[in-house]
C-alpha cells in the first residue's frame, strides 16, 4: 500500500476518525447515564423491599427466619461478619514493656 501523502485526504481520515470517537464517546455518556438511573432504581425498589420486611417483623407475625424460608430476607449490605483480629505490632509491643520498666524503676 502506497503512502498517503496527500494532506486533504490525510485531513479527511483524521476528521472521520475524530468523528467516530466524538460519537462513541456520546453513546458511552449515554449508557453511563443509563446505568445509573437503573442503580437508583434499584436502590428505591431495595428500599421498598426493606421496609416491607421490616414492617412485617415488626407485627409479630414472622420472624427472619420464617421469612428466610419463604425466600425473603435482608438485602442490606452488610460488612464483613467477624471483626479482624488485632494486629499486634512487636515494635509497639516492646515499648510499651520498656515504658512499664521505666516507670517502675522510678518509683
Amino acid at each position: 500500500m502506497a503512502p498517503v501523502t496527500d494532506r486533504e485526504e490525510i485531513a479527511n481520515d483524521l476528521l472521520g476518525r475524530l468523528t467516530e470517537l466524538d460519537n462513541l464517546k456520546a453513546a458511552l455518556e449515554d449508557k453511563q447515564q443509563a446505568v445509573e438511573a437503573v442503580r437508583q432504581e434499584e436502590e428505591r425498589a431495595r428500599e421498598q423491599y426493606e421496609a416491607a420486611i421490616d414492617a412485617m417483623l415488626a407485627t409479630g407475625w414472622a420472624t427472619p427466619a420464617g421469612l428466610q424460608a419463604q425466600g425473603h430476607g435482608s438485602t442490606r449490605r452488610r460488612g464483613p461478619g467477624r471483626r479482624k483480629a488485632a494486629v499486634i505490632d512487636p515494635a509497639a509491643s516492646q515499648l510499651e514493656t520498656n515504658n512499664t520498666s521505666l516507670a517502675q524503676a522510678a518509683r
